[in-house]
């Protein structure tokens, strides 16, 4: 059996120099980079990390690139394959934060973490579990209306987080889209990450909806 291979530290910090890059989003969803901004990353990131990017007038997002031999080849108008956002909030015990990666669409997930929490183990702690993460991938952050539809200005934002199973809370419903299975005995760590979702993508919907507009308008070329 062949022996799995495992990159090392510095073949994954290569990875995301390569295809992981750092922007910044305002209030009018405009993108600029911490150097247009003059604004230096390290401090940034060092003042804002715990209480939350989302909160400044300039927010924290990442650019997903196709992987390149060189991070040169890339600026900010190179095709992504993907935004991934920071996201943080308040558990039951303490602050939870992660991740949230999203399609060039502006609204199907790709996947999510959460890296830092202090949940209950087997309880709580189960978000940071790829078990339950797995549910993610597909979903629809801006959920659609009764008739299937999707008004990106209006739309409630978020993933929620059900008391019980999705499949019995909401059915085939249009809601059931922009939702996952809570975990038993943790129903308020749940309601923790359904807040953060719903919180920090608010901050961000001007930029989500930028996203979208530009996504339409590649497919319909």
């Amino acid at each position: 059996m062949d022996r799995e291979i495992i990159p090392t530290g510095e073949q994954i910090l290569e990875i995301y120099k390569n295809r992981i890059q750092p922007f910044l989003t305002n209030s009018k969803g405009e993108i600029t980079t911490f150097q247009e901004a003059k604004i230096d990353e390290s401090q940034y990131v060092a003042q804002y990390r715990k209480t939350g990017y989302y909160r400044q007038p300039w927010k924290l997002i990442y650019k997903i690139f196709p992987n390149k031999k060189n991070s040169k080849d890339i600026d900010e108008n190179s095709p992504i394959e993907g935004y991934v956002i920071p996201v943080n909030g308040m558990g039951l015990w303490d602050a939870i934060y992660g991740y949230l990666a999203i399609k060039p669409d502006g609204n199907t997930v790709i996947g999510i973490s959460w890296y830092d929490q202090k949940e209950t183990p087997g309880l709580g702690a189960n978000i940071a579990d790829a078990p339950w993460q797995s549910q993610f991938p597909g979903k629809h952050i801006f959920q659609e209306s009764a008739d299937g539809k999707t008004d990106f200005q209006t739309a409630t934002l978020g993933i929620t987080v059900v008391k019980g199973k999705v499949s019995e809370v909401l059915g085939n419903s249009p809601k059931a889209l922009s939702a996952v299975d809570g975990m038993a005995g943790a129903t308020l760590t749940g309601n923790g990450v359904t807040n953060a979702y719903k919180n920090v993508l608010a901050a961000y919907r001007p930029f989500l909806i930028k996203s979208q507009d530009k996504f339409a308008k590649i497919q319909s070329q």
